[in-house]
């Protein structure tokens, strides 16, 4: 995904997440892939993968207090807010 087409993803995950809600009460079950942690945060189970096998596997609160891969993603994520190109 290129920067100028990251609304149209915001959009797509707020999509996703109406249809979690929705799948939630039917009863079923949903599995999302995000490079932001705050899509999946309300998750009631979160898988951390890497190079392939789950690394570490817990509930948004948990895995962040774990300080492992995804407190990582997440600290990540926080600094990387308001980033931008100089023009």
């Amino acid at each position: 995904m290129d920067w100028p087409s990251q609304n149209r993803w915001d959009l797509v995950a707020q999509g996703l997440g109406e249809a979690a809600r929705e799948l939630e009460a039917a009863g079923a079950d949903l599995v999302a892939i995000t490079r932001r942690p705050r899509t999946i945060a309300d998750a009631d189970q979160i898988l951390v993968v890497a190079s392939g096998p789950i690394v570490e596997q817990g509930q948004h609160q948990e895995s962040v207090e774990k300080g492992g891969l995804y407190s990582r993603i997440k600290q990540t994520h926080i600094a990387a807010q308001g980033w931008g190109l100089a023009v």
